[in-house]
């Protein structure tokens, strides 16, 4: 299994993923990097028919020897690689311009540690919400700042590649559109240590069928 330094801490996070249904048709993956949360989802036991990534840098990172779904395969399983950001796959969505998949929306998604990363957050944050089909589960976590400025202790020198800090107020607002399966808000033990003053959030939910 590939690994690096945070993916545990993530695995941790969400109490090792055991709230996680053991069918699932689709699943797409914002911001994958080069290892991706998905596989830790593939076990034996969990059925997974297709998979996607959203990844901007999977081409340079599939050309590293430890890249998860280096040759386009994640553990025997196919993977669909989409180049590109979040924000600029919406925006050609919303014209017409390109399908995901054939059922155009997704029975899950998971999104770890991305808004920050991201120029438009309001672009992802709305992506999030369209890709999942009604009831989709959304697997999601960000971690948040009681002021944005708090942000720099922990992305000083890195504004370039981590533009936006966000608070718990906003996480609120978007996940008052999905029904709660589990919530973690604890501390991670590297979070307990830092000297910055970072929260963060672990959820699953279900996407409402309205949202007023």
């Amino acid at each position: 299994m590939t690994i690096d330094d945070r993916l545990y801490e993530h695995v941790e996070g969400f109490h090792g993923y055991k709230m996680i249904p053991l069918e699932i048709r689709s699943i797409i993956e914002i911001g994958a990097g080069p290892f991706t949360q998905i596989q830790y989802l593939l076990t034996p036991f969990r059925s997974i028919k297709q998979i996607t990534l959203i990844e901007p840098n999977a081409l340079d990172y599939m050309k590293l020897n430890n890249c998860a779904y280096r040759g386009g395969h994640l553990h025997g399983h196919p993977v669909s690689i989409i180049a590109e950001s979040i924000e600029i796959i919406m925006k050609k969505r919303r014209q017409n311009k390109i399908f995901l998949n054939s059922s155009e929306y997704y029975s899950a998604l998971i999104s770890i540690n991305v808004v920050e990363h991201v120029s438009d957050a309001l672009e992802y944050f709305r992506g999030l919400y369209d890709l999942l089909e009604d009831n989709g589960l959304l697997i999601f976590n960000e971690r948040w700042y009681d002021y944005p400025q708090q942000g720099d202790c922990l992305l000083d020198n890195a504004e370039f590649l981590h533009p936006i800090r966000i608070t718990k107020w906003v996480i609120d607002r978007f996940l008052d559109q999905f029904q709660s399966i589990y919530v973690n808000f604890n501390r991670t033990r590297r979070q307990t240590r830092s000297i910055c003053f970072e929260h963060g959030i672990y959820f699953i939910g279900r996407k409402k069928s309205k949202c007023l």
